[in-house]
Parts: C-alpha cells; structure tokens; sequence
C-alpha cells in the first residue's frame, strides 16, 4: 500500500516492509542502464525537435569517443562543428529538463580515470538511474507499486540503491507494538 510521501509497505517474504519507492526506482533503472551498457540496446525517446548543444573542444572530443555507449543508453547524438551537437533522442525515462545536467555528469564520469571498463559502465548507469527515479511520484497506485517491487526483486539486489542507501526497511512486528504502547 502507498503511505505518500514516495513510500510505501509492502510483505515481502512475509515480512513487513518499508520501502523508498524513488530508491527502488533507481536500482530497476540502474540495472536496465547497466544491461544495455553491457551489450544489450536501448530505444530512445525521439525528440520533436532536436536539442542542440555547445560542448568544449574536450568535452566535444570526449563525448565524440562515448558514441557507441550512448547510443546504447537511448541517446541518438549527431556531430557538427564547432564543438555543436544536436540530441536526437534520449533515454525515455528523462525529461528534456534533465538533458544537459545528465550529459555533464555523464562527461564528468567518461572523463575520470577508472580503472575498469566495467567501473566506467557503473559509473555511467548510476547517473542516468539517479537522474530517471528523480521523476518517481510520491503516490502511486497499488498495481503500479507492485510492478515495481517485482522489477525490483527481478534484479537481485533490493537491499540497496546505486549510491548505497538503503531501499528497504524491514518492521517487525515488536516494533510495531511497542509504537502502539
């Protein structure tokens, strides 16, 4: 059931369960992003017109080598001149608001020295699943909160967030009693 406020209970396991329902969202993205990011291939929302962009001649050269992976996030990205860009689609799960905030992280990743390719891919997910869950109402409905934990339990791990929050808290029934005197 929804409690407002982007939580939710839940039995999960047959135990009662607090959930962060913005969290739960990050980690159901993180491991799409990370999917796609790893071979598999994303649609892209198109854009009725296309967004165009001044990037530095770095951060131009830096997106340039990161074609093929965002392309695999959902971003369709045609090159001009002068360091111009124009985004053709984008993830769907992002709003054109968030556009350029989530290109400049996912530059400031692509740029920092990571050891692994599969660091780098983490890194990459963590930002758009951060940036895609920031839309996740503070109310949904029953049917909409069961996807979701479902989607959730289908990850595997539903302890915690990308960034290492906890999604869930668990309720025991002592505590519950002990609220109520």
């Amino acid at each position: 059931m929804s409690l407002g406020g982007g939580l939710a209970l839940a039995l999960l396991e047959g135990r009662p369960m607090l959930i962060d329902l913005r969290r739960a969202r990050e980690r159901v993205l993180y491991a799409e992003y990370l999917a796609q990011l790893s071979g598999g291939e994303a649609v892209g929302q198109q854009l009725l017109f296309p967004e165009q962009l001044t990037l530095s001649h770095e951060e131009y050269r830096l997106l340039e080598e990161q074609e093929v992976a965002m392309a695999s996030l959902g971003f369709d990205l045609r090159f001009g001149e002068a360091g111009r860009i124009e985004v053709h689609a984008m993830p769907a799960n992002l709003s054109l608001d968030q556009l350029e905030g989530v290109l400049y992280e996912l530059l400031q990743s692509f740029a920092e020295a990571i050891d692994t390719e599969q660091a780098q891919r983490e890194k990459a997910a963590r930002v758009l699943a951060v940036s895609g869950a920031k839309s996740t109402p503070k109310w949904l409905a029953v049917e909409q909160i069961e996807a979701l934990l479902a989607q959730l339990v289908a990850t595997g791990a539903y302890s915690f967030s990308p960034t290492g929050k906890a999604i869930l808290a668990e309720l025991s029934v002592e505590e519950l009693r002990e609220k109520l005197g």
